[in-house]
This record gives structure tokens, C-alpha cells and sequence, in this order.
């Protein structure tokens, strides 16, 4: 991989090239005029924001209306919390502060690989919606797959959000009825008066999806009338167009139901024979909190088709992690809107974990520690206080810095081990909280 590194202290030029100079080839820019004709030949920048001829930070914004601008990673040895809020806003991959650990260095070099390779691998699903990676749903296309071989009514259940309408797509179009329509009816969305006409009227919904296939979502809200009209319909091979006479059904038939019909059909709500008729050929869709190994390959999905034409990066390790952890109770469907309303967020670069929602951050099993916090940021809310973010990062480190120097008897080289960051951050952090150490 090429990387560029600019930067005008010639010895973080020196540790990237040393760290890094076996398995990438480094070209090396000490100010933004250097760095310009450089950018063609590489897939990752280290960007310093302090530099001689102009701020990083705008040289991102630059960067980013590249037709296929490189990954970056902003670096800096001065600068507080908000300077790294502004460099994730302006769409960098990720903030490496100096004096930087060479751990995390190859971890962001490597974490650049991974998406690059995704990005190679873009458009091997287009066109497909009925995305899948686990066993479970294998298991379900497999049933689908012998069911979309018979001309036969079809119920599909799952919870809301599953993709059951993706899944009557997949049977209709591996039928032999895929030369014909597919209309999908929603009777939750019209008034009881109009539904009879809607589905057995002349152009109606049943006529349109002659020679094909007549998706009804959630069928359970069908009125009783209607739902006796379609058990008929099903059983005779015809049906009675309002103010006409009988016409043939010429179109199959899939229903889909989020609710739990056997329960309905005992406090008699729903029709019983009708659902005798549609059960005996049922799909069921799980939840996607029961198969984590589909969200990958389902983020990856909506956020091409999300991006259309422009330019996506994929998704962080770390924001994978929290996106599968996630437990989604809206299913793909809310999987697809989070991704949806990421895409202008990501600015051409990989989706960090900070852009995701906080609910998906948290996953809503919240420790102690996050409920409290979230409280406190509450009432600073409440109390119209300003400089939260400041205020609670000091609160936190101030905390942490006094358990571990208390553990370490004040010794900050072990503490600086234990917390995984450079002595000299500690002593900056000790003299702006107060407090001491060895």
C-alpha cells in the first residue's frame, strides 16, 4: 500500500518510515505544496494539522473532493477534545495523537487494508435484496427456493422489519411466474370501505398481478369480510369482482404477518380456515439480533445503495463491531435507515463508530458508569451549563488518572503501561487536572 506521510518534523517522518517502511512503500511531504503531486500514487494519508503552508484541517476538505480521495488520518501534538471532534466531523478516518503509540499506527494501517479490500469487492451483491451470511437464513432460502418451484399460497412471518417483502421478491422472481408483475398490497394503509375495490375491483390489485404474483403485507388487517372473500378466492380458483361477476385468479398469492396469527385466530380475529390455508406453507424470517453474522454483509448493501454513485469507504472495525453487537428491534429495516442517514455524514471516508447513533454505540445495555453519565449530562443539559463535552472528559480522566496512579503508587511509567498511553499525556493531563505522580 502507498502512504503518504506530511509533516514537517522530520522525525515522525523517520518512526512511520521505520514502523511502517517494510510492507508499504512511504513517500514523505513536509508541506501541503510537496504534498499535492504525491496524492495520485497514494491510498493513506498521515496528515499533521499544523503545517508550514496551511492547516491540515483544510487540506481534508481539499482531500475529500478527490474522485477517489485516499484515506487520512489526521495527527497532531497540540490540541484538546475538540480538535478531534473537528477532524471527524470534517470526515477523517481517524486522530492519531503525537507523541503516537506504534500499536495503534499499524492498527490504523491495518484497519485502511481491510477497507480498501472491501472496496475491491463492491458491487459483487448488486442487485440483489435479500442479502444473507448466516446458517439460519440458509436454512430459509433453502425453503423458499422449494417453495418458489410450487404455484402455491405462501404465509411469511417474522417480526417487523425482517425483510418479509424481500422474501416474497426471492420467491416471486425464482418462479415460474417471474415474467410476470409483482404487486404488493398494504391494506394498513387504506380505509375498510375501500378495501374491497383495492383488491377485487376491476384494476385492482388481484387483476394487476394476473400472471404473477399478489404480495399482501400483514394480512391480518384484512377486515373479516375480506378475509372470508380471499380464503374463497384461494379455495375456488375465482373470486367476485365488486359490481361484476366471477373472474379466475390468475395470480399467486403471498402473505406476509407480523402478528401471532394462532393467537388471533383463538380470540377470533382472524379467519381460521383461511389461516389452516395459508400455514400449511409458511416461511419464517428471524430477527436480525438472532443472526449477527447477516449485518456485514447488510450495511454493506444499504450503504452502496445509499451512496448511489458517489464514493463509499465501508465501515470501521470498530463500527462494525458495534453495528453487530446492536440487537436492531427493528430489524433490517432500521439497519437500513441508520445506514441511510449515515451517508452524508461519512464525506467519502470509511464510517467511524462516533458517527453511529448512541443508542447503537451503547447497544441499550447500558453499565452503571453510562447510565450515570448520561444523567449527569442530563442535568448539565437541564441546567443550561456550557463546555459539557470539556467538563466531562475532565471528570473522567481525572477519576481515571487518580485510580491508576493510585494502584501504581504514583508511578506513571507503570501507569502509563496500565493505560495504554505515553507518560508525557499523563504529566500534560496531571498539570491541567491537578494532581501528581512519580
Amino acid at each position: 500500500m502507498e502512504i503518504l506521510v506530511i509533516d514537517d518534523d522530520p522525525s515522525v517522518q523517520w518512526i512511520i518510515q521505520k514502523a511502517l517502511g517494510r510492507r508499504h512503500r512511504i513517500l514523505e511531504a513536509s508541506t501541503l505544496g510537496e504534498a499535492r503531486p504525491l496524492l495520485g500514487k497514494v491510498h493513506l494519508v498521515f496528515l499533521d494539522i499544523y503545517l508550514p503552508d496551511g492547516s491540515g484541517l483544510n487540506f481534508l476538505e481539499e482531500l475529500l473532493q478527490e474522485e477517489a480521495p485516499p484515506l487520512v488520518v489526521l495527527m497532531t501534538g497540540r490540541g484538546g477534545p475538540e480538535t478531534v471532534i473537528e477532524a471527524m466531523k470534517r470526515g477523517a478516518m481517524d486522530y492519531l495523537p503525537k507523541p503516537f503509540d506504534l500499536v495503534r499506527l499499524r492498527s490504523l494501517v491495518k484497519e485502511a487494508e481491510i477497507l480498501m479490500a472491501r472496496e475491491e469487492q463492491e458491487g459483487a451483491e448488486e442487485g440483489e435484496e435479500f442479502i444473507f451470511r448466516s446458517p439460519v437464513m440458509e436454512e430459509v432460502l433453502k425453503r423458499m427456493g422449494r417453495l418458489a418451484g410450487a404455484d402455491l399460497s405462501v404465509l411469511i412471518t417474522g417480526e417487523e422489519g425482517v425483510g418479509k417483502t424481500a422474501a416474497a421478491r426471492y420467491i416471486h422472481v425464482h418462479s415460474s411466474r417471474k415474467a410476470g408483475p409483482l404487486v404488493v398490497f398494504a391494506p394498513a394503509r387504506l380505509p375498510s370501505a375501500r378495501l374491497e375495490t383495492e383488491l377485487f375491483g376491476k384494476g385492482g390489485k388481484l387483476e394487476r398481478a394476473g400472471g404473477g404474483t399478489l404480495v399482501i403485507q400483514q394480512v391480518e388487517q384484512l377486515v373479516p369480510e375480506i378475509q372470508e372473500k380471499l380464503l374463497s378466492a384461494l379455495e375456488h380458483g375465482e373470486y367476485l369482482v365488486p359490481g361484476g361477476g366471477f373472474t379466475p385468479l390468475d395470480a399467486r398469492v403471498i402473505v406476509t404477518s407480523s402478528q401471532d396469527l394462532p393467537r388471533m385466530v383463538v380470540e377470533g380475529s382472524f379467519n381460521e380456515d383461511l389461516f389452516l390455508r395459508l400455514q400449511a406453507f409458511t416461511v419464517e424470517i428471524p430477527p436480525l439480533r438472532e443472526r449477527a453474522e447477516d449485518v456485514p454483509a447488510l450495511a454493506e448493501y444499504f450503504l452502496r445503495r445509499a451512496a448511489e454513485k458517489g464514493k463509499v469507504r465501508g465501515f470501521t472495525s470498530q463500527a462494525m463491531e458495534a453495528l453487530m453487537r446492536y440487537k436492531w428491534p427493528g430489524n433490517v429495516k432500521e439497519l437500513k435507515e441508520v445506514i441511510e442517514r449515515l451517508v452524508p455524514l461519512a464525506r467519502g471516508q470509511p464510517i467511524s463508530v462516533d458517527l453511529l447513533p448512541l443508542v447503537v454505540r451503547e447497544n441499550r445495555e447500558q453499565p452503571p458508569f453510562v447510565s450515570y453519565l448520561r444523567e449527569e449530562v442530563k442535568r448539565m443539559l437541564r441546567d443550561g451549563e456550557k463546555d459539557i463535552y470539556g467538563k466531562i472528559v475532565d471528570q473522567v480522566e481525572k477519576v481515571l488518572l487518580e485510580e491508576v496512579l493510585s494502584q501504581t503508587q504514583g508511578n506513571q511509567i507503570m501507569a502509563s503501561r496500565i493505560l495504554g498511553v505515553h507518560r508525557n499525556t499523563i504529566r500534560r493531563k496531571l498539570a491541567v487536572l491537578g494532581g501528581r505522580g512519580t
